[in-house]
């Protein structure tokens, strides 16, 4: 399932950049300043590729896991503060290692899966040197 959302947001991505039309209407509108969702990585290849340097990341609708945040660089503290799979406090000794180890999994396998894929679709069309986060 989870191979089949990264092809699907690879494939938009690819599309929504490559798209020529959108891409020019986008620019002409001029915008200085952009707000948008981050819970699809393909929004910072957007705003590169129309040349906006001021934005507004804003996760309303898609919450912030530790892992995300760690993107934005928000301290995490899975020691004490409960995880995205890790239910509700209080955290006993077993409930806390148990946090640390999905955090710590978590922090490798949501880049892999969300991030460094599209980084892959957008470093041909944005630069080799381009990064998401």
């Amino acid at each position: 399932m989870v191979g089949r959302l990264k092809a699907l947001q690879m494939a938009s991505c690819k599309n929504q950049i490559n798209d020529k039309t959108l891409m020019d209407q986008l620019k002409s509108e001029n915008f200085t300043m952009s707000i948008g969702e981050p819970f699809d990585a393909c929004y910072y290849g957007v705003l590169e590729r129309l040349g906006i340097n001021t934005y507004i990341s804003a996760l309303a609708s898609s919450g912030m896991i530790a892992s995300f945040g760690g993107l934005f660089g928000l301290p995490s503290t899975p020691s004490f503060l409960p995880g995205l799979f890790s239910g509700m406090p209080p955290l006993g000794y077993i409930d806390r290692a148990k946090n640390l180890i999905g955090h710590t999994m978590l922090q490798y396998w949501f880049p892999a899966n969300f991030i460094n894929p599209i980084n892959e679709v957008l470093r041909p069309i944005l630069g080799h040197d381009f990064e998401i986060m």
